[in-house]
């Protein structure tokens, strides 16, 4: 494929300042910051040397935050922190697809005529500007209400507005073949014309948790919780039936654990167990070629975690952990489908990790340590249908390094191998078959070798 590709590339510039006042028994803090980022990333996701289906994908934010708070800090039980919050941010997005461009370069029967074609050898594009902002008053206590007990409670009020301006899609020839780089004119509308939509939202929502120290070395918590996630338009909408908007998503969550430090201090033992009820989950959906952003009614998942983490040996340091989990929809109905009782996407009933890392060697001015990791993964699914031919078997990934550093860490360098035994895994699917008569997955990194250096100064 003699094709030249453009880069894709990813520009960030952050900049903050922080500010911190004392007065008695007070501290005011001030932080405000600014964030201008800009990429692009052109796919190739069809895999093969033809040019089935390109995307491009570009944004452009600029940001603007400020956080004002009011810190306490009194000699007594209770202390407290109460602040202010806004941010601004405006996104310029645009997408564009192209399906099936070779049509017409002297590969193919067929002409690139995308309207006599039934649309193949087309490009879809649309593009938008969306502002937000939010508006925020908060307060988070803390009272030691023994030695050994203390309550923590808090409260956020928040406002969210989120608009969107001039939200248009379009169709043309796609004329990006492979001895052609621009498209084509645009051949009409898909039926998104400068569309404005704008909607604000508010919700209070808090915490409430008493941590307890058992001895000097067990502490045994408990909290309850309600989260919040504002309105959200779809961008990735190129027909009018996709340009969907979801409602609020809300959170109540319990959860109960405990974090221990044993032989002295060498070894850590987390555990929690948490339930988490969803209102309002919103969700992407993809069905008959066209992507959907909705709400699911109600959802829950409840699990377990644990980690254990302990120095071995003076040399040997090991990590491991395990999760469970249980998710379903329990209100869910889409296109005259009852779809409660599935399991959420990407929610794994099981995973675990453990993390090795050895001291191979050390003297006055260099080392040499061994880090080996691994991660397992149950059956998961990445769609809310549930579809088995869409799901991504149990799978385990490893992955080792060897780090050597010399004149006191000034120099390190790294030899690495990462998915060690080349391990073939999908990290999304979705299913094509209406478009593209095939399911479609992104299949994870495989077995990838590589050296690092690093200098310190």
């Amino acid at each position: 494929d003699s094709t030249s590709w453009p880069l894709s590339y990813q520009l960030h510039l952050l900049s903050e300042t922080a500010l911190n006042y004392n007065i008695d028994n007070y501290i005011i803090t001030s932080i405000t910051s600014l964030d201008n980022g800009e990429y692009f990333v052109p796919e190739d996701p069809d895999g093969s040397p033809y040019h089935l289906l390109e995307d491009d994908f570009y944004a452009e934010t600029k940001q603007f935050a400020q956080d004002t708070r009011l810190s306490s800090d009194f000699d007594g039980a209770f202390n407290y922190i109460a602040g202010l919050y806004y941010s601004t941010d405006t996104t310029d997005g645009e997408t564009r697809y192209r399906w099936l461009a070779d049509l017409g370069d002297g590969t193919q029967p067929l002409a690139n005529a995308c309207l006599d074609t039934f649309f193949y050898g087309c490009y879809y594009s649309n593009s938008y500007e969306q502002t937000r902002e939010t508006k925020a008053a908060y307060f988070h206590s803390t009272t030691q209400l023994s030695d050994t007990l203390s309550l923590t409670a808090g409260l956020r009020y928040t406002e969210d507005t989120i608009e969107v301006e001039d939200y248009t899609s379009w169709l043309g020839e796609a004329q990006n073949s492979f001895d052609q780089t621009v498209d084509g004119p645009s051949l009409g509308s898909l039926g998104l014309d400068g569309r404005n939509e704008k909607i604000k939202d508010t919700n209070t929502s808090g915490k409430i948790g008493l941590d307890w120290f058992y001895t000097e070395d067990v502490m045994l918590y408990a909290s309850y919780s309600t989260g919040y996630r504002g309105s959200a338009f779809n961008g990735f909408a190129f027909a009018a039936d996709e340009f969907t908007s979801v409602k609020p998503e809300e959170l109540k969550a319990w959860e109960v654990g405990f974090k221990a430090t044993l032989q002295d201090g060498r070894t850590q033992v987390n555990a929690a167990a948490f339930h988490y009820t969803y209102e309002n989950q919103q969700f992407l959906i993809f069905d008959a070629g066209l992507q959907f952003l909705l709400n699911a009614g109600e959802s829950e998942i409840t699990g377990m975690e644990l980690q254990i983490i302990t120095q071995a040996t003076e040399r040997l340091r090991l990590m491991g952990g395990i999760g469970l989990l249980d998710s379903e929809y329990t209100e869910l109905n889409y296109a005259g489908m009852d779809l409660s009782g599935n399991s959420l996407p990407s929610a794994p009933e099981l995973n675990a990790n453990i993390v090795v890392d050895y001291d191979v060697w050390e003297s006055n001015s260099a080392w040499v340590k061994f880090h080996y990791d691994a991660n397992y993964v149950s059956k998961q699914y990445f769609e809310p249908f549930n579809d088995s031919r869409l799901d991504q078997p149990a799978y385990a990934i490893h992955n080792v390094r060897l780090n050597i550093a010399v004149e006191d860490e000034a120099h390190s360098f790294g030899v690495y191998v990462k998915n060690l035994t080349d391990e073939e895994y999908a990290t999304y699917s979705v299913d094509l078959t209406t478009d593209w008569n095939g399911l479609f997955f992104f299949r994870g990194a495989p077995r990838t070798y590589g050296v690092d250096y690093k200098f310190r100064f």
